[in-house]
């Protein structure tokens, strides 16, 4: 009867194994930047306070042809704190948004730093990583679990032969 390999052997010989395992890591960092970037959506949507901001400059920068509109403005908290910071805007607001015109802001109040234009949801990216992250570590996982019960593989099977 032949013997049984543990887990720790079986990861170190079979090259699927490390590809699952692989597969479970990146799947779970993934899904928990996802599970950050949407609980940060959600902070800005649900615990950020309103301001009046002034756009100071706008500028069109280019990476892998793709366009991106981007405004540095500044704002005041209620505290009366003044702030600066960037943000990207969509391509419609390129002509109404000039130099010296009042713009509204969001900012988190325990971190007045934070700031965005008010706009949408952004929850495009988030949920995509969710997404990814949950497919991938969960393939990988599965495949770890059933090396782990023992199961055999094609390859296995050949191997015994």
């Amino acid at each position: 009867m032949p013997q049984r390999r543990t887990l720790v052997q079986r990861l170190t010989r079979d090259r699927i194994a490390w590809i699952a395992s692989a597969f479970a890591v990146v799947g779970m960092t993934v899904f928990f930047a996802g599970v950050y970037l949407g609980a940060l959506e959600w902070r800005f949507h649900f615990r950020s306070d309103s301001a009046r901001g002034t756009a100071r400059s706008k500028w069109v920068s280019m990476a892998s042809k793709v366009r991106s509109y981007n405004v540095r403005y500044e704002y005041r908290t209620a505290e009366g704190e003044i702030f600066e910071d960037t943000d990207a805007f969509g391509r419609g607001y390129c002509e109404t948004l000039k130099p010296g015109v009042s713009i509204r802001v969001i900012y988190l109040p325990r971190q007045p730093s934070h700031s965005r234009l008010v706009r949408d949801w952004r929850l495009g990216f988030p949920l995509g990583l969710l997404l990814v992250g949950e497919c991938c570590g969960a393939m990988g996982s599965t495949v770890l679990f059933l090396e782990g019960l023992g199961l055999e593989t094609k390859a296995d099977r050949r191997r015994r032969r």
